[in-house]
């Protein structure tokens, strides 16, 4: 399962009072799921939405793979697990007490007691059986379109390793530089900078400091990234320079 999180242009509809969205996908159907967030929102929070609207209706899934950084991944796990453990009790569904009580019961299955119906039947198991069939197939194509994919981009990726300190001019998605001021698509640069490096995250991310005003989530993966040439005649030339906004 997939988890990112957006924030919304500062024109955009806000969705009660909310200003971010966080998107969580399954990575074998692509079901996504959409969730209305504040911008700020911290690992407590996002586990509490996460218990609310993912795992009430799905489960818990085996792995969650998130655009955060691990100090943030890990508080979420365990405040989730938190909530699950104060919250949902499923030790007593599983662990029925027998005493000689029960002999003076009605005969009845587990099955009806605890879910209304006698248990599955042969047309159950059959149904059952061709789905999981389904879903196996399904699973081999995506898993041989997912190895093609690498494939072909292990040729092209070539990350480059950055120290604390290097600079490096940053990649912005659209809906992140429109986030800062409203321009047209074509109008919008590829690449925004120089900024420094603060540390790295993970395996193949990195920390950036970025200005006030940019006021997006530092952590970039380094495809997002390319290293930073200065002028060590003229420091100033290639510097991002914009006119001042109309007022």
């Amino acid at each position: 399962m997939g988890q990112r999180h957006h924030g919304l242009h500062h024109r955009a509809t806000q969705v009660g009072g909310q200003r971010s969205i966080i998107v969580v996908v399954d990575r074998f159907s692509k079901y996504a799921t959409f969730i209305a967030a504040p911008t700020d929102c911290t690992a407590e929070e996002t586990a509490r939405l996460f218990l609310k609207h993912v795992v009430k209706y799905w489960g818990l899934p085996k792995f969650i793979i998130s655009d955060r950084d691990p100090h943030f991944t890990g508080k979420f796990w365990t405040e989730l697990f938190k909530l699950m453990g104060s919250e949902l009790h499923f030790s007593t569904s599983f662990h029925p007490q027998t005493d000689g009580q029960t002999r003076g019961q009605q005969p009845l299955t587990p099955h009806t007691l605890t879910i209304g119906y006698t248990g599955r039947s042969p047309a159950a198991f059959k149904f059952a059986k061709g789905w999981h069939e389904q879903a196996d197939i399904a699973r081999s194509y995506l898993d041989k379109a997912a190895k093609k994919m690498k494939k072909w981009a292990d040729k092209k990726r070539r990350h480059t390793e950055y120290k604390v300190g290097d600079m490096v001019l940053v990649k912005l998605l659209p809906q992140q530089f429109k986030s800062l001021r409203p321009v047209h698509k074509g109008l919008v640069r590829r690449y925004e900078g120089p900024f420094p490096i603060l540390g790295k995250v993970g395996k193949v991310s990195y920390k950036v400091e970025l200005p006030p005003r940019l006021k997006i989530h530092p952590v970039f993966h380094a495809s997002y990234l390319k290293p930073y040439h200065g002028d060590k005649d003229d420091p100033s030339r290639g510097l991002s320079k914009r006119a001042p906004t109309a007022v």
